[in-house]
């Protein structure tokens, strides 16, 4: 009796989760630059490799880069630590994140899948607005040489006849 009881009990333990992974969410960093917008966070079991989150409505030519390489995204495309998604503008997709996570991503963004540890997060970067700011000042810069030409009024004659 006291054996059936024991194993029983042991058996009980066994399959009862412990929840170790909901309070070690609260401890989870996203390994991301500070101006990135973190849009999944939680804590994972990566002991297989598997696939973190994957891709689901995908609109548009949206590229998957990583360790596999750099490919065109499909239905249901597993994304794994340390891929990055590009979603060009006019592109979207529903991205499906860890177990409890959807997000909707619209075009003209960077998606970045990171891991530590047990933690697993989805960001977003923030566009880099200062490498346009050179391509701005140069097209000012043409439009104001243009509008000085278009204006200028002064009829020089030809030299020669």
């Amino acid at each position: 009796m006291f054996r059936t009881l024991l194993a029983l009990t042991v058996a009980v333990s066994a399959t009862v989760p412990t929840g170790s992974f909901a309070a070690d969410v609260g401890e989870c960093v996203c390994p991301v630059d500070a101006d990135a917008e973190v849009l999944c966070l939680d804590a994972v079991d990566a002991s297989d490799g598997g696939a973190l989150g994957f891709l689901t409505e995908i609109e548009g030519d949206i590229k998957v880069t990583g360790l596999a390489g750099y490919s065109s995204a499909s239905e249901g495309v597993g994304l794994f630590a340390g891929d990055d998604v590009v979603f060009p503008y006019g592109s979207e997709a529903l991205l499906n994140f860890a177990p409890s996570c959807q997000a909707r991503i619209d075009g003209n963004a960077t998606l970045v899948v990171r891991q530590d540890g047990i933690c697993a997060c989805a960001a977003l970067l923030a566009p880099k607005r200062g490498a346009l700011l050179p391509l701005a000042l140069l097209g000012l810069g043409a439009a104001g040489v243009g509008i000085y030409y278009l204006i200028d009024d002064s009829d020089d004659d030809p030299v020669s006849p």
